[in-house]
């Protein structure tokens, strides 16, 4: 008998209906005799609420609190999931992360899965249960509840699928599959049948949603393919495997960050420099530090709310101890081009620049197959359609 790992996304269990829709989903599965273990987000915006609720509260609440709080959120979609699978007569068991057999580092906020002891997971599947596990959550060494980034329940089911020796990881959420460039921009985009985890790992780093980063190469560390897929159309989906879909061509898609925060610190001296870099140091939300003489440019993606609040404020908290000016820029965007061919990168950057000659670009990266951008939010639409058509749109 085999098993499958299924992870549904927040708009996926949004609501009640919602809720029975993917029920009926998982029950289709079951009657196939299958075991099935799902991983459950928190309901819609569930989360971003939380974090709303606990900065009115505490304009600076602690990392281990806001991790209590926050891992709440999937704990409502378990139980809920699991009521509505026993009312259409599928055995269920509901399990957070801890009680899972999830265990964590010690960092909150952004923890990294180090072990998992499924013991439980396995006893309900032997009773014939489905088993629905909290995604997004685990436990550290101190006993402390710990939460592993914004997108983590991708990273649990995976991980879950690694341990239990999975024959399938189906990640279900609104889109049905991973498309070259984001289709609320380009309606018309086409869809990849196959791409490979390093190709997967570029675009979820650089703001395609569908997939959590670590999850990726979490996948690829342990030969785990992904099967991305709608929970609200019967599509075909896309699989994240080694190998990617022999149409590929060279340039594999378009992704775009929206939510990125520009701090921008002048008057630096050395003692300062240092105390910010051993602030950020640790922080996987910090994407790239720009140093200009005497002044320091960090740029932290925005995803995760609470990460990256806390990380201006201790920022912030260190500029004003030293007397030194600060500010954020929330205008700025990142549009990146992912490459396969890194011997073409200095022609396809030429040729971007020529196609974007009127834009007012603020930087560009070229690294590791990608060249990146970064705009001004009011260009992103214009910015994807010219490289869109450029490449993939040529008549």
């Amino acid at each position: 008998m085999s098993i499958i790992v299924k992870k549904f996304g927040g708009s996926s269990v949004a609501n009640t209906e919602r809720l029975f829709v993917i029920a009926r989903i998982i029950k289709e599965t079951y009657e196939k005799k299958h075991k099935i273990v799902v991983v459950i987000s928190a309901q819609g915006k569930t989360t971003d609420q939380l974090i709303e609720k606990a900065y009115k509260v505490n304009s600076n609440p602690s990392p281990r609190e806001m991790d209590v709080l926050l891992s709440s959120g999937e704990q409502i979609s378990m139980a809920l999931l699991s009521m509505a699978l026993q009312k259409l007569e599928v055995p269920s068991v509901s399990l957070t992360g801890w009680q899972a057999g999830i265990e964590t580092c010690s960092y909150h906020s952004n923890a990294k899965i180090t072990n998992i002891n499924p013991i439980r997971i396995k006893e309900n599947l032997d009773k014939n249960s489905v088993v629905i596990v909290a995604g997004f959550q685990g436990i550290n060494a101190q006993g402390d509840i710990t939460t592993t980034g914004r997108g983590g329940s991708d990273t649990t089911a995976v991980a879950l699928a690694a341990v239990l020796s999975a024959d399938e990881c189906r990640i279900y959420t609104d889109v049905n599959g991973v498309f070259v460039a984001d289709p609320n921009i380009i309606p018309k985009t086409e869809k990849i049948d196959t791409i490979s985890y390093n190709c997967m790992t570029k675009f979820a780093s650089k703001g395609a949603k569908v997939l959590n980063k670590r999850s990726v190469q979490l996948a690829e560390k342990y030969s785990v393919p992904i099967s991305v897929l709608s929970s609200f159309e019967n599509l075909h989906s896309t699989t994240v495997c080694e190998k990617e879909s022999k149409n590929c061509g060279e340039i594999k898609g378009i992704a775009v960050n929206k939510n990125l925060i520009l701090v921008h610190i002048s008057g630096l001296f050395q003692m300062c420099i240092e105390k910010i870099f051993d602030l950020i140091s640790n922080e996987n939300t910090v994407r790239v530090c720009l140093q200009k003489e005497d002044s320091l440019v960090i740029i932290i993606n925005g995803d995760d709310k609470n990460s990256s609040q806390m990380i201006a404020k201790k920022i912030k908290s260190t500029c004003e101890d030293h007397k030194i000016s600060f500010f954020l820029d929330e205008n700025i965007a990142e549009v990146s081009v992912i490459n396969s061919n890194e011997k073409n990168q200095i022609v396809t950057t030429n040729v971007i620049l020529k196609c974007l000659k009127n834009i007012k670009i603020k930087s560009i990266n070229t690294e590791d197959n990608l060249i990146s951008m970064l705009i001004d939010k009011s260009e992103i639409e214009v910015v994807v359609n010219k490289i869109y058509s450029e490449f993939f749109n040529k008549s």
